[in-house]
């Protein structure tokens, strides 16, 4: 072979060898940023399993004070049915008295002492009523707070895992789209 034909033959080859080098420095780069976004993604993974796992903790702590406040309600409930029949049978005895009484006697005065003690009664019975009325009313409040704060936790909850779904999504679909365009 002529010397001019070697030396052309030795620089398409080195041409080539150039060529395939920075091919596979290319194909490097590519890998190790593809590594990088992996490693990325992984970090807000967790990061968004641990605001799950807080999320559910938050959840889970509501849910038991419902169900306390419940109870609570459930008990108020109780002592209000029996206060207001302790007043019915104050009442009945005191109607009970009332026709009982001989006007102008001992037993009439007795029975005058009677009755005003069961009329005392009845208005602490009374005052007993009003207090458990407005406990009930304020259990109630809080069982409404706790939840809406519950929806608005899990609506939270919700949004969080949604996002990162979409934004995920809208980065596969434009790396698809450059490896599609680079292939081309």
């Amino acid at each position: 072979m002529s010397d001019g034909k070697r030396l052309l033959a030795m620089t398409l080859l080195l041409a080539c060898l150039f060529g395939l080098v920075s091919c596979g420095k290319k194909a490097q780069q590519e890998k190790e940023q593809a590594i990088a976004e992996a490693n990325k993604l992984r970090s807000e993974l967790q990061k968004l399993k641990a605001v799950l796992r807080q999320t559910q903790d938050e959840r889970d702590q509501l849910h038991e004070s419902m169900s306390d406040a419940l109870e609570d309600l459930a008990n108020t409930k109780l002592k209000l049915a029996a206060a207001m029949q302790a007043q019915q049978q104050f009442h009945n005895q005191l109607v009970t008295q009332d026709r009982k009484l001989p006007s102008g006697t001992t037993e009439n005065r007795d029975a005058e002492v009677t009755i005003d003690e069961l009329r005392a009664q009845l208005q602490e019975k009374d005052a007993l009523i009003h207090e458990l009325e407005q406990l009930n009313s304020q259990l109630q409040n809080t069982i409404q707070q706790l939840q809406d704060q519950l929806a608005q936790t899990e609506q939270q909850l919700y949004e969080q895992i949604e996002e990162p779904n979409e934004s995920q999504e809208a980065e596969e679909t434009e790396q698809t789209e450059d490896t599609y365009d680079s292939s081309y």
